[in-house]
């Protein structure tokens, strides 16, 4: 079918797509003035995705978030919290409200059928490239598509602390059952290493280190210590005053030879001598006594080198005979640090999560109250008469084309042709309102060959 035998068609049907537009036109207008309007309230909310814990200072990672916010849409239109909503309008209570919804024999069915149409009408989605969710309510009035879009933002953020507090009490309590599980394992362990230390006369440190390896490792840099040399005493002739009591008897024997005995130099000379001979003398018993000192001391460093060598080559051994003992306890050690650590990781996660199971932190922050809005989301005047419109030409259209195939016509020249394929088309005579307009073009078709001659008016 060539374009101009579709204008052609529509041309000739066009009162049947006038009578669809029209139809659809009309039913739009019953539409709007029928269907009592509905008006949709939206309130928003900061899910807190990078705000950490405020007691576990733990944050919601990349590959959570998007199952995070699945999860706090579901939560929003859960069934627990549109019944909380319920609860919270008093619907429940409202004797209209249970009359309208209410189940003979099932005094629940109206809080539920209720609860189910918060939920129909509730819509819940965070906007694209944030992490903010969008609360919406359609109902009948703007006030209680505020006010209930309010109490759905409300409810939700109690039920999200509320279910914060049941998973962290949950996991909590199974926490602490490790850890009094860990706790038992501990002290076992514990019990096995004091009674080995006790059998085996072996008692090992906090830093792994048993009580006969550290002495051992003493003894060891005792002995390796350098030995201590003792002063020696001065030699006899090297102290000052043998020298000046040497030049003094020099003196005399000179002085002795020209002077006599009681000349005054000589008297001096004398009396010089006898303070030094004294003080010589003082000197030799002091170096007597230190060298008799240091050689005690000497005799006793020995001796105890001697003492400490011994003391080293038995530690040795006892240490050599208790070593499979020592690779046993230390085993035993690595066994209770293993269960001390099990357990510390428990108690700690577990004390974690029973204060996180009090927070009133829901991780949500609210950003706007819901708004009475002023127009309706529903229906929509200008929407509702395009779409219509586009409708009703489609069905017209539509129908045209389906009447024309049912009750085929001849309308234009591509027409006849078609529908006597084989047989040359002579001529096309034009009407009198073409001749009016300047003439009609004829064409002919001969067999064998094909040409056009124009008509003049």
């Amino acid at each position: 079918m060539s374009l101009a035998q579709f204008l052609a068609i529509l041309v000739a049907r066009r009162w049947m797509i006038v009578a669809a537009v029209c139809a659809s036109l009309v039913g739009a207008a019953l539409v709007v003035m029928i269907v009592p309007p509905r008006y949709t309230a939206s309130t928003r909310v900061l899910l807190n995705l990078i705000k950490p814990d405020p007691v576990t200072g733990q944050v919601i990672g990349g590959q959570f978030a998007q199952a995070y916010t699945q999860t706090q849409t579901a939560l929003i239109k859960d069934i627990g919290v549109a019944g909380a909503v319920v609860d919270d309008l008093h619907w429940s209570s409202d004797p209209t409200m249970l009359a309208r919804y209410a189940v003979p024999g099932d005094p629940d069915a109206a809080r539920h059928r209720m609860a189910q149409l918060i939920i129909d009408h509730t819509d819940a989605k965070l906007i694209q490239g944030s992490n903010i969710m969008e609360i919406s309510y359609t109902g009948w009035s703007p006030d209680a598509a505020k006010a209930i879009a309010d109490s759905i933002r409300r409810q939700y953020m109690q039920a999200a602390v509320s279910v914060k507090r049941q998973s962290a009490a949950e996991s909590a309590d199974w926490y602490q059952q490790r850890a009094d599980a860990a706790q038992r394992l501990l002290a076992m362990a514990e019990n096995a290493k004091t009674e080995f230390e006790r059998e085996h006369d072996i008692i090992m440190q906090d830093d792994k280190n048993d009580v006969d390896s550290e002495r051992l490792a003493a003894l060891s840099s005792v002995a390796a210590a350098p030995p201590v040399t003792p002063m020696m005493p001065y030699a006899p002739g090297g102290s000052a005053a043998q020298t000046e009591l040497a030049t003094v008897d020099a003196q005399l024997a000179q002085a002795s030879r020209t002077l006599g005995a009681g000349n005054p130099i000589m008297i001096q000379l004398r009396q010089k001598r006898d303070l030094l001979s004294k003080q010589v003398a003082e000197e030799q018993r002091a170096a007597s006594a230190a060298g008799a000192a240091a050689s005690s001391a000497a005799n006793a460093a020995s001796v105890a080198a001697g003492a400490t060598q011994r003391q080293l080559e038995a530690q040795k051994s006892r240490v050599l005979a208790n070593r499979d003992n020592l690779a046993k306890l230390r085993q035993l050690q690595s066994e209770v640090d293993v269960r001390r650590d099990q357990y510390v990781k428990a108690a700690q996660a577990a004390a974690d999560l029973r204060a996180q199971s009090t927070t009133d932190d829901a991780g949500v922050t609210v950003l706007n109250n819901a708004v009475a809005p002023e127009q309706p989301s529903f229906p929509n005047g200008p929407l509702i008469f395009f779409g219509s419109l586009a409708l009703g030409l489609a069905l017209g259209i539509l129908a045209a084309l389906l009447t024309e195939l049912m009750n085929r016509r001849i309308r234009t020249a591509r027409d006849l042709e078609d529908f006597v394929d084989g047989i040359p088309l002579l001529a096309v005579v034009g009407s009198a309102a073409s001749h009016q307009n300047g003439g009609w073009w004829k064409r002919i078709k001969l067999p064998g060959r094909h040409r056009e001659e124009a008509l003049a008016a």
